[in-house]
C-alpha cells in the first residue's frame, strides 16, 4: 500500500527531473496566470480611461476659454452698436447695449484670466488686452459725452479720427492670438484623446486575444500535466491489478495442485494399508496351510 502511495505521489509530481508540483498547485498557477493577464488588461484599460476623462476635461476647459474670448469680442461689438445708435439718434435707449457691455466685459476678462492661470503666454495676452479694452471704452465714452454736450459733429470727428478703430484692431489681433493658442491646444488634446482611445481599443482587442491564446495554452499545459500523471497512475494501477489477478490464478493453481497431491498421498496411504493387510492375510494363510501339511 505504501509503495502505491509513493508511486502516485511521484506520478502526480511528474517524477524526477520535472517540477515537483502537485495537481492543486498547477491548477492554482494556471488560474493565477489568468488573473494576472486579466489584471494587466484591466489596469491598462483603467489607466487609459482615466487619461481619456482627464483629457476630455481639458478639452472642455479649452472650449470654455474660447467661449470667453468670443464673449469679449461680441460684447465690444454690442458696445459699439449702442454707441453708434446713440451718436446717430441721441436717444438714451440706444445706450442699453453699450452700458451692459461695459459691465460684462470686465467679468469675461476675469474669467478668462482664471481659466488660463496655468498658461503664462495667455496671462501676458490678458495683461495686454485689459488696457486696450479700457482705451476702447474710454474712446466710446468720449464720443457719447461729446454727442450730449456738443452735438453730432463733435462726436463724429472723434470717430473719424480712427483712434477707436486702431484700438479695436489691436484688441482683435490680441484675441485672435489667444484663440489660435487655444485652438492649438485643442488640436493637441484632440490628437491625444484619439491616440489614447486607439491605444485602449488595441489593448482591449489584442490584449484580450493574447489572453485567450495564453489561457488556451495554459489550459492545454494544465490538461497535459494533469492527465498524463493520472493516466500513468491508472496504467500502473491496472498493471498492479493484472499482476494481482495473475497471482490469484497462480495461487488457485497451487491450491489445486496441493489438493491433488493431498489426494494422491491419501490414495498412497490406502494402497499401503491394503498391502499390509494383504501381507498379514497372506501370512495368516501360510500359517494355516502349514498346519494342514502337518
Amino acid at each position: 500500500m505504501n509503495d502505491m502511495s509513493d508511486q502516485a505521489t511521484k506520478t502526480t509530481t511528474g517524477g524526477p527531473g520535472r517540477w515537483h508540483w502537485t495537481i492543486g498547485r498547477r491548477l492554482t498557477a494556471g488560474f493565477a496566470a489568468a488573473l494576472v493577464m486579466m489584471g494587466v488588461i484591466g489596469a491598462v484599460s483603467y489607466s487609459n480611461t482615466v487619461d481619456l476623462v482627464e483629457n476630455e476635461k481639458w478639452v472642455e476647459h479649452t472650449h470654455q476659454v474660447l467661449n470667453r474670448l468670443d464673449g469679449v469680442l461680441s460684447t465690444l461689438k454690442d458696445a459699439e452698436t449702442g454707441q453708434r445708435g446713440y451718436l446717430i439718434t441721441a436717444e438714451e435707449s440706444y445706450l442699453g447695449p453699450y452700458t451692459e457691455a461695459k459691465d460684462a466685459v470686465g467679468d469675461l476678462l476675469d474669467e478668462t484670466a482664471e481659466l488660463t492661470s496655468d498658461n503664462a503666454a495667455q496671462q501676458k495676452n490678458i495683461e495686454t488686452l485689459r488696457p486696450l479694452v479700457d482705451a476702447k471704452f474710454a474712446e466710446m465714452q468720449q464720443t457719447v459725452d461729446l454727442r450730449r454736450a456738443e452735438g453730432f459733429e463733435a462726436a463724429a470727428a472723434v470717430v473719424l479720427s480712427d483712434k477707436g478703430k486702431a484700438v479695436m484692431d489691436k484688441i482683435r489681433a490680441t484675441l485672435s492670438e489667444m484663440r489660435d493658442a487655444e485652438a492649438g491646444l485643442l488640436t493637441v488634446r484632440a490628437a491625444e484623446a484619439e491616440a489614447t482611445a486607439s491605444a485602449t481599443k488595441n489593448v482591449v482587442l489584442f490584449g484580450t486575444g493574447l489572453a485567450v491564446i495564453a489561457l488556451l495554452g495554459v489550459a492545454w499545459f494544465l490538461t497535459r500535466s494533469v492527465t498524463r500523471p493520472v493516466n500513468d497512475l491508472a496504467r500502473r494501477l491496472r498493471d498492479i491489478s493484472e499482476a494481482a489477478t495473475g497471482a490469484t490464478a497462480i495461487a488457485q493453481s497451487v491450491q489445486e495442485i496441493a489438493t491433488t497431491a493431498h489426494a494422491m498421498v491419501n490414495s498412497i496411504g490406502e494402497v499401503r494399508r491394503a498391502s499390509e493387510e494383504l501381507a498379514q492375510n497372506s501370512t495368516h494363510l501360510n500359517s494355516l496351510v502349514g498346519r494342514f501339511r502337518v
